[in-house]
Formats: structure tokens, sequence, C-alpha cells
């Protein structure tokens, strides 16, 4: 194992059993991996193909002997440089679609739909209130698929055969705590550092979501404060299968780059990823239904039986679990330096610190995108984030303003008949968005 592993495995693990457990993890990540490059399962144009070939054969390298490493070199390259097919064409273009390029207007733009409804027209909000705004960017069934995507569901009026649009109401409180819990910190006068993390594609394309386990990709990191100005940029490439290795080394570059630069207590703002969500705490327990433990041992390939009992399945679980990343690594760590961490919600863009800086620089080359973030002054940092707390004031203003309202209108529907001037075009049970079909994402 190299230098570099070791250092970034001191974030992982508590003790050498720890150590060999993400071993065995590691190599049957690197057969997957192998595997998919010798059956053509995933791909690519030459040039990605064989970045991921030198990335593959680089962890190969921590864990094989050099007979086996010459073996593979041999038959991953006489694969990578066979002729295409058009299967393999075709497979191309339809992998080329399913990444979710970032949009950072969609979650604003519905927002806006539910504010201006309830707030300006007041009037309660309806499918064509969202489509129509939404017509002029997306086709009618994106649309719906975005609103449904984005925790926008149906909920029918007690006694009324009328159902009304909401936002999930676990969305708008999360956010809405985030916000009060920023607000705090700012009147507190807190020092804050904002951690910000991007994923881009080969073509410079920033990504929300990926869908194609063997990318290979460029991941930005910088680190702001309005009044140290920048602290660090970073530029990496992963492949984006390695959830573990890109936890760990946000976490080591925040430990060991970021942190001696800090001499006051301070808060570090950073988006809730989706890879963070694989954390420890989401290990299913005894109580778990035993096809959460399946799909668990499963998605992490344990070996196992599907007709093992709940308490043998359960068994292999607790054996396995230690093996994975802990989720709130960072947090403790930064608590034991007298640090704090808060998590903005996800694809809240529009409440992000550096959305108009990633704006800027989003059609630039990806050798020039972090060159933006160094050019920019110390008093334009500060500028930034004096329209970032305008705009978290009227947005936390304008959510509880919206939710006060929208549990007043299911309240009087209860228990009291609802004027029919007030729902008169509103919809009638709607059943695109009932809360079963929405997906999380």
């Amino acid at each position: 194992m190299t230098e570099e592993d070791t250092i970034k495995n001191k974030y992982k693990f508590n003790s050498a059993e720890e150590q060999k457990l993400y071993d065995v993890k590691a190599k049957l990540d690197i057969a997957k991996e192998v595997t998919s490059l010798l059956t053509s399962v995933y791909y690519e144009d030459r040039n990605t193909l064989h970045s991921i070939h030198n990335l593959v054969m680089k962890k190969a390298a921590s864990y094989f002997p050099p007979n086996i490493l010459t073996d593979l070199e041999a038959k991953i390259n006489a694969n990578i440089d066979k002729p295409s097919t058009f299967n393999n064409l075709y497979q191309d273009i339809v992998r080329s679609n399913l990444d979710v390029i970032e949009n950072c207007d969609t979650d604003k733009l519905l927002r806006d739909v539910m504010v201006y409804c309830y707030l300006v027209k007041k009037c309660l909000p309806t499918k064509l209130d969202f489509v129509t705004s939404m017509v002029y960017s997306y086709e009618s069934s994106y649309s719906t698929r975005c609103m449904k995507t984005r925790g926008y569901k149906s909920k029918r009026l007690p006694n009324s055969t009328k159902s009304i649009i909401i936002e999930d109401p676990k969305n708008s409180i999360t956010r809405i705590k985030y916000l009060q819990s920023i607000q705090q910190f700012r009147k507190a006068g807190t020092h804050i550092i904002y951690i910000e993390q991007k994923m881009a594609n080969e073509n410079g394309q920033f990504l929300e979501k990926l869908m194609r386990p063997h990318d290979f990709l460029q991941f930005f990191n910088v680190a702001v404060s309005s009044l140290m100005g920048i602290i660090s940029t970073r530029q990496i490439n992963l492949m984006a299968s390695c959830d573990d290795d890109i936890n760990s080394l946000l976490t080591k570059w925040i430990l060991d780059i970021i942190i001696p630069q800090v001499s006051m207590p301070s808060v570090f703002v950073l988006e809730d990823k989706h890879h963070s969500s694989n954390s420890y705490t989401d290990i299913p327990t005894m109580y778990s239904n035993k096809n959460v433990m399946l799909n668990w041992l499963e998605l992490h390939d344990i070996p196992h039986k599907s007709n093992m009992h709940s308490a043998e399945l359960f068994e292999l679980i607790k054996r396995s679990s230690r093996n994975f990343l802990k989720r709130h690594v960072l947090e403790e760590n930064l608590i034991v330096l007298g640090h704090k961490v808060l998590r903005r919600p996800r694809r809240l863009q529009y409440l992000n610190y550096f959305n108009d800086v990633w704006e800027m620089g989003k059609d630039k080359p990806i050798f020039l995108k972090l060159k933006t973030f160094n050019e920019i002054s110390l008093n334009k940092w500060r500028d930034i984030e004096s329209k970032l707390i305008e705009t978290e004031t009227k947005t936390l203003l304008e959510d509880v303003a919206v939710k006060d309202i929208v549990d007043k209108v299911f309240i009087l529907a209860k228990h009291e008949r609802v004027p029919y001037s007030d729902i008169k075009n509103v919809d009638d049970n709607i059943d695109e968005f009932k809360i079963e079909d929405i997906v999380k994402m």
C-alpha cells in the first residue's frame, strides 16, 4: 500500500481489523472494475477508457503481485484496442443521456411558484401554475418529472375532492432549519468557512447526479471565508465509483490543509452530498426489514444467500459494517478541534455561497475553472456573502409564511367547509403526484 493510501486511511479506520476488512472490499471493487473493462460493459471513448484503465491498475498495484498485474495489463489493453461495434456506439449514446447535468434554476423556479401563488396571488397553486412556469425551459413531461423528483406532491383537502400541490414538508422543514441555524451563527459573530465540492465530466459540465459507476471525473474543492478570502483550492481526478475515496480525500484536505490556516473557532458550511448519505447510521439494524438487509448486503458485495434468516443476515452485516467509512468522521474531528459543521441540504444551489462564481466559470475549460476563484478579491467575496445573507433572510421569511398558510388551509378544510370561490380552480384528485410515486434522487 502506498504512502498516500496510508495517510488517507487514517481518517477511516480505528483498528487493523477495520483496515483488513477495507482491503477485502477494495479487492472486490477492483475485480468489478477489471471485469467491466474486459467485457466492455461500460463502453467509453478511447481516452476515457485509458484513463480508467490507469486508475484501476494504480489501485491494483497496492494489492496484487507483479505477475497478475502484467497479465491484467495485457488483457485490458487488448480489449480496449479492439474495434467498436454498433452496439458499443448505441450504448454510449444511451449512457451519455443518463447523467443528470446540474441545473441551479429548477429548484428555485419550483419554489418561486409556491411563493408567488401563496404570498402574491394569494391563491392555492395548481399543476397548471407549475407547468406553465416551466414550459419555456422544459417540455411538459420533463416538468412533471422535475416536480416529482424535487419532492412536490399532491395532497387532498379534507372533506373535498380537491387536491393541492405542496412541497414535501420534510424538504421545507429541513431548509428552514438550515436557514435558522446559519442565521444563529451569523448573529453570534461566528467565523464561517464555505467549503465547496463540485464534480464535472470530461466535457467540463457540472453534474448533479451520476448514473454511470465508472466515469473518470474532475473534482473541484474550494474553501473561502469573507474574513480570509481564498483559503485553498484543489482539483483532483477520481473514478466516480470511489465514494469512500471522495469522502476521505475531502476530509483529509480539510483537516490537513484548511485547519492549520484557521486560528479561530469556525463553522464549516458544505453541501450534504448524495454520496455522504451512505453513512454508518444507514447500516441496517436488528429491527430492519429482511429485504433492507438483503439489499444492503447486495449493494456492498457481501456474500450471502437469499434464504438466510434475518438473524443470520444481521450477523453478516455486523461483521462487515466496520469496513465502511463513518459519515460523521469530519464532524467528530472538527468538534475536537473546536469547530462545527453545518450541512446545506442538497439542491439548494440558490443558497450556495459559490453559485454565482460557478456560473461565471461553467463555460470555461476545466483548467480555467479554479482560476476564476483565485482572481476574486477579498472585497468581492464579502459582497457575495452580503448578497447571500439577503437571499437567506428573504427565503426564510417566505418559507415560514408559506408553511403557516398551508397548515391553516388544511386545518380550515378539516373543521369547516372551504369557500367554493377559493378552490374552484384547484385540481380534482391529481394522481400524478402521489407520495409513493415520488422518486428520491
